[in-house]
């Protein structure tokens, strides 16, 4: 199946984690498009012809308190994932697909 969309879907409060996310999933060659959901929650929906690239930032081993909430909204009909986790005492981030 060929990838319709690609999102890069963040939670990014310095704009460090918004830059790696859009470029990866610009990297993958469909259409990428963004979702920041930093300020507020959305309801996003995706589907099978989808990837789905999250970046969230990584303070002290701890994910911040309200990207759970807002990924919980998420919803994923069979949509790929792409989980990117950024760590500020590496130089590189690690990538999880």
């Amino acid at each position: 199946m060929e990838l319709e969309r690609t999102t890069a879907l963040y939670f990014s409060p310095a704009g460090g984690t918004k830059k790696v996310t859009e470029r990866i999933a610009q990297s993958l060659g469909a259409r990428a498009e963004s979702a920041d959901v930093t300020v507020r929650a959305r309801e996003l929906e995706f589907g099978p012809a989808e990837l789905v690239v999250i970046g969230v930032p990584v303070y002290g081993g701890r994910v911040p308190w309200p990207v759970g909430e807002r990924l919980s909204r998420l919803k994923l009909a069979a949509a790929k994932l792409s989980l990117k986790k950024a760590c500020a005492q590496r130089r590189e981030p690690e990538l999880f697909i």
